[in-house]
């Protein structure tokens, strides 16, 4: 199973030795080149706030925070494209920190087939992100490769403002890292 690996102390991810107000500082993620054959060569979002909060970097930068437009009406979708076919089965959610009621609730995580039509791989009810909950991970129960992976959310965790994603992970089955 591959990961992105962040690079970072512990007490920064739990935001220890900080001031009350503020976030622990941002940990940058380590990408090896082995990693490189996993890229999305495109990232799609059906909204976002502006372009400053888009999806391009959700797999990359600890710091980019995907935000909906605002007042976003349902169904979300984040979309992921590959060069080639891959199976992903794993999906890692971290949820903005800070804001867990514009978290992702309910979604499906879909594989799109050669004859064009969403697959469901993923359906969770309810991801329940709450105050101090940042990252939650889902076990992906596919074998089929597919070039194109959709995140379908179709409601947040009670925000009317905005939904909003930290940053993705996955898991692929076909990687020389399990």
């Amino acid at each position: 199973m591959l990961f992105f690996k962040y690079v970072g102390s512990a007490d920064q991810l739990q935001g220890k030795n900080r001031e009350e107000e503020k976030y622990a500082p941002p940990m940058k993620p380590s990408i090896s080149t082995e990693n490189m054959e996993f890229r999305p060569i495109a990232i799609r979002a059906s909204s976002q706030m502006d372009n400053h909060y888009t999806a391009d970097t959700i797999l990359e930068a600890f710091s980019a925070v995907w935000h909906s437009g605002v007042n976003p009406i349902y169904p979300q979708w984040l979309e992921f494209e590959y060069e080639s076919p891959v199976v992903i089965n794993h999906i890692s959610i971290l949820c903005q920190i800070g804001a867990p009621k514009r978290a992702i609730s309910d979604f499906y995580f879909q594989g799109q087939s050669k004859d064009s039509k969403w697959l469901n791989l993923l359906d969770v009810n309810s991801a329940a992100f709450k105050d101090g909950d940042k990252l939650k991970s889902w076990p992906v129960e596919n074998v089929h490769a597919f070039k194109l992976y959709r995140l379908y959310i179709t409601k947040n965790n009670g925000a009317n403002d905005l939904l909003t994603i930290q940053q993705i992970s996955f898991g692929y089955a076909n990687s020389k890292k399990k």
